[in-house]
This record gives structure tokens, sequence and C-alpha cells, in this order.
């Protein structure tokens, strides 16, 4: 009885795994939230935040993606956590 519950679990895996209905969490996108106080007026200081998120999103084959909030429209820069 175990014997033959073991190899339908077996069986079942691998229709999943070959079929490609299982999902992995490598499959899932992926959202970050990036949130400064600065504003854009701040050039010198934003721009590189700006190019390290499309760097991550071209090197993540757009897999990973940002919400970039700037100038406070997220958090107040005294309401930022640590």
């Amino acid at each position: 009885m175990f014997y033959r519950r073991g190899i339908l679990f077996v069986l079942a895996a691998l229709a999943l795994a070959l079929t490609g209905q299982g999902t992995s969490a490598a499959d899932k996108p992926i959202e970050i939230v990036f949130s400064t106080y600065m504003p854009t007026s701040y050039g010198y200081l934003v721009q590189p935040l700006i190019d390290f998120m499309a760097e991550v999103e071209q090197k993540s084959n757009g897999r990973v993606t940002f919400k970039f909030f700037h100038s406070g429209q997220l958090y107040k820069a005294r309401r930022i956590p640590p």
C-alpha cells in the first residue's frame, strides 16, 4: 500500500516536471518598492539609484522590476525606517 502511494507520487511529480506545469520561485517576477525622500532635482544623488535599478532590471531580463517613489512620496525623511 505505501509502496503504491510512493510510486504514484513519483509519477505525478515527474509528469508535472515534464509538462512544465509546476512553477518554482525562480520563475515568478519580483517587484521591489524603492523609496527615497530625495527629489529627482538632486540628480547627483538620485541618478545613480535610477541607473542601479535599470541595470538590475536589464541583468534579470525584466524578472526584477522596481516601483520608484522619490521626493518623499511614500515616506517623509523622518519616517523612513532605518
